[in-house]
C-alpha cells in the first residue's frame, strides 16, 4: 500500500524532512504539479494500520511536523493532504 500526501509548495520542504525522519531509508517519490506536490511512500495505509505500528508512528510524526495539518482525502485508500492545498 502506498501512502500519498499532497501538500502546497510552502510546506513541502518540512513534509519531506518529516517523512525522511519518520521513515529513514524509505524511497519517497515526488510529483510536482503547479502549486501542489504529492509525496508517495510505501509505508502502508495509516488509516488501516494498528495502533502502535511503525506505520502509525510514522504518520503521527508527520502530523506533528506538518505546518498546515493533515486532512484525509480518501483515508481508506491512503490519500491525505495538507489543509492548505
Amino acid at each position: 500500500m502506498v501512502f500519498k500526501y499532497q501538500c502546497c509548495r510552502e510546506c513541502a520542504p518540512t513534509v519531506r524532512r518529516a517523512l525522511q525522519a519518520a521513515c529513514p531509508g524509505a524511497r519517497i517519490d515526488e510529483d510536482n504539479r503547479g502549486s501542489k506536490i504529492t509525496f508517495e511512500l510505501s509505508i502502508g495505509n495509516p488509516a488501516k494500520a494498528p495502533k502502535g505500528s511503525l506505520v502509525q508512528m510514522a504518520f503521527d510524526a508527520l502530523k506533528r511536523s506538518a505546518p498546515h495539518g493533515i486532512k484525509g482525502i480518501r483515508p481508506k485508500d491512503g490519500i491525505f493532504k495538507c489543509d492548505k492545498s
